[in-house]
């Protein structure tokens, strides 16, 4: 569970938009090696 004060200051605002974009990268990137490694099983 994420606790976000969507009243504080911006940079924190910006800090956790920041991370979701890291993660939904991260997570788009291990899709993508997935996707390899089960081709490559093929």
């Amino acid at each position: 569970m994420v606790e976000f004060c969507f009243f504080g200051n911006n940079s924190r605002e910006d800090k956790f938009i920041t991370v979701l974009t890291n993660k939904s990268k991260q997570i788009q990137n291990l899709l993508e090696q997935n996707d390899q490694i089960l081709t490559s099983y093929h």
